[in-house]
Parts: C-alpha cells; structure tokens; sequence
C-alpha cells in the first residue's frame, strides 16, 4: 500500500517508472473512457504481443496489434498506473498450454530431466561468471581503445569487406530496445564493429560491452502522449554497477 505523506514519484520525461499494474478485457475502450473524464494519459508501444517482423522496433507505430497495448496515468498523488492487456503475452511466451511439454495443468517433471536441467544451469551459471571476469579485465585494459584495438585483442584476424544486411538490421533496431548495449553505440560504429568482428555477432557484442562497461548512453523508449503524438524522451547515460545515474 501507499502511505499517506509527500509522494515520490517519478519527474515524467520517460515512462521508465515504478507502476501498479491493472489488467483489462476490454482495453480499446480505455482512451476514449479516459478522454471523456479528462484524465491525461500515455500509451507505451514497447512490449511485442507476437513475433514482430525481423527489423522492425516495436515502438515505430501505435496503430498495430503488434504490440501490447499498455496506457500509463497518474493517480492524484501521482504515482503511476497501468492499465493494459498483457493476457495477450501469455500463449507469447508459453504458447499453447495444452500441447506446450510441462504446462498441461499438472504434469509432473521426471527426477532425471529436473536434474539435467539444474546441471545445466550451474554450468551456465559458471560460464557466465568466467566471461563477466574476462570482460571486466578487458574493458579495464581497453575500454578507452580504437575499436580495431579491441577487435584484435578479442583474437578477430580478417575485417568483413562490408557488414552483413541482415545482422546489422537486428543490431540496429536493438538500438530502440531501452538498456540494450547497442543503444550506447551509433549507428556507423555499429556497422564498424560488425565489419571488424567478420560479421560474427557474439564478437561483436563483446567489443561493445567492453566500451559500455563502466556505464553507457541509455535511450528511454518512445510513447504516445494521449496516443497521438509520438513523444522521444532524451538519452542518459547510466553508470553501470552502481546506481549512480551522471
């Protein structure tokens, strides 16, 4: 619950905010029910409700039902609410749950299968470990380095005579997801790093994580304000393992 006393709520530049969350049936009705009382709202276009086209960002449109569909307002002591209709997210991320392998309303895990699945999440667990280590020492050594520096300590031998259409489309429409690594790199540097990397992506995610490591350029997603007029909030830049924002 909300104590009563000064609110601290959030300044309204982005909808990167702490929210209660409410879900409806009937979520068309929702602008126009809003418009009517003279509530002012926002509409976020960033969470996808399916498998979107390759390259295309979720937040380029908000007449798409491509996307879920999510309006942000302000409670009188301002603090925010959602009201939205994230029901479309479930057979997203499940799919159906009746033909979905261990979501039949019950079935049990075998012992064996838990286990080998518990195995594999320690051995993950530890590899993501090591590469955190490694990247940490690297972004030390590096972080302030030419790019092409950076590409041949990661052990990159031949430069792409031109970047790959397809990876650099994904790489770059990574750039409107908020807090994603490329969103601290433009877009030529991009196309620099892909071309350097010989158009291997996990290489290429690795030089950018060593220039962002102590902190990175972080773009706040799109919205629509009263869901007509498409809103870009400014870029920060996030100093990372800490909570300072500069």
């Amino acid at each position: 619950h909300l104590i009563k006393g000064e609110p601290v709520v959030h300044s309204g530049q982005d909808l990167i905010v702490g929210h209660i969350a409410l879900q409806t049936t009937n979520i068309d009705r929702v602008p126009e029910i809003l418009t009517k009382a003279g509530v002012s709202f926002r509409q976020n276009v960033t969470v996808p409700a399916g498998v979107v086209q390759p390259g295309l960002p979720t937040n380029s449109s908000n007449n798409t039902d491509s996307v879920v569909k999510q309006y942000f307002l302000r409670d009188p002591d301002g603090y925010y609410v959602e009201i939205s209709n994230c029901e479309v997210l479930a057979q997203y991320c499940l799919g159906d749950i009746q033909v979905v392998a261990g979501q039949d309303q019950g079935t049990p895990a075998h012992f064996a299968e838990t286990a080998a699945f518990v195995h594999l999440a320690e051995s993950l667990a530890h590899r993501a470990a090591d590469m955190h280590d490694e990247l940490s020492d690297l972004a030390a050594e590096f972080k302030f380095s030419p790019l092409a520096e950076i590409a041949e300590r990661l052990g990159c031998k031949r430069r792409a005579p031109k970047a790959d259409e397809a990876k650099l489309r994904r790489l770059l429409t990574r750039r409107t997801v908020f807090a994603d690594i490329c969103q601290n790199e433009t877009e030529e540097n991009i196309k620099e790093i892909l071309q350097l990397a010989d158009n291997h992506v996990p290489t290429a995610m690795s030089i950018m994580e060593i220039r962002g490591w102590d902190g990175a350029l972080l773009g706040p997603p799109a919205y629509y304000e009263a869901g007509r007029r498409r809103v870009k909030p400014e870029s920060f830049l996030l100093a990372k393992y800490s909570s300072a924002i500069v």
